[in-house]
């Protein structure tokens, strides 16, 4: 019994230790700090088609299906603001090159899309039609690579 006892003391001291071992902080050798995204990057993300015809853009005019345009990801018009007036935004009528398996597709930025994501992008219905080329009927495609020209 005596043997038990000291074995379970020996065995609880040594957990104890070894949680205080594995407490002590250690420096990390890589840095912690965030790196900016740089918005004129290739961009890899969704492409989905909308309809530029139902408002006038963030930027400020006005476009139909017909029209060769795009609106990029919230957070990256965000980032490109030049100041309180969207319609002054740095992306607002910069060419776009979008390519999805090989086939590219150039637009304009028209608008934002305050839901994408900050690599993804709408395009316009045609543009959208010219990228997939009757390839897909789906709503949305993924692996698009896409870039300010």
């Amino acid at each position: 019994m005596y043997f038990l006892s000291k074995l379970s003391v020996t065995v609880i001291s040594a957990l104890g230790f070894s949680s205080v071992v594995m407490a002590i902080p250690v420096e990390s050798s890589s840095s912690s700090a965030l790196v900016a995204r740089d918005p004129y990057a290739v961009h890899s993300g969704w492409a989905m088609p909308y309809n530029p015809w139902t408002a006038v853009g963030a930027c400020g005019w006005s476009n139909v299906d017909a029209d060769p345009v795009a609106a990029i990801g919230g957070a990256l018009f965000q980032e490109m603001m030049v100041d309180d007036d969207p319609t002054h935004n740095a992306a607002c009528g910069k060419d776009v090159e979008v390519i999805w398996q090989g086939r590219p597709v150039n637009v304009k930025v028209v608008e934002i899309c305050a839901k994408c994501g900050y690599d993804d992008i709408l395009l316009s219905l045609d543009s959208f039609n010219d990228l997939v080329d009757g390839r897909t009927q789906g709503m949305g495609l993924t692996g698009v690579s896409w870039k300010f020209v």
